[in-house]
């Protein structure tokens, strides 16, 4: 993952506006599998966003999300664009610990 991501992405709540412009950047290249390592945290309460969080980013299901947080420590296989990887560990790693790394 490239470092100064940060600085090119926008949020991922940000709300258009009637007359902004949306430019969409696409990559050509297919998503990687990754393999997301979580350890259990020490305050659980956060555990329910967490998934949430998991599953809005990576695109996996709800349920699976959930059901990974709630049997920590655990690992699992995700298949993410760089760009998603980045979001992923950036929004998990605040209140978790975690390894990815790419396949």
């Amino acid at each position: 993952m490239a470092d100064g991501l940060d600085s090119f992405m926008p949020p991922d709540d940000r709300m258009l506006q009637p007359g902004d412009r949306l430019i969409l950047l696409s990559s050509i290249n297919p998503p990687r599998q990754w393999q997301l390592i979580a350890q259990t945290p020490l305050n659980t309460s956060f555990l329910h966003d967490l998934g949430s969080d998991l599953a809005r980013i990576s695109g996996c299901s709800l349920d699976n999300a959930h059901a990974f947080m709630n049997v920590l420590p655990g690992t699992i296989h995700l298949s993410l664009y760089d760009y998603q990887a980045h979001r992923l560990q950036q929004e998990l790693g605040k209140q978790l610990r975690i390894t990815l790394q790419p396949l």
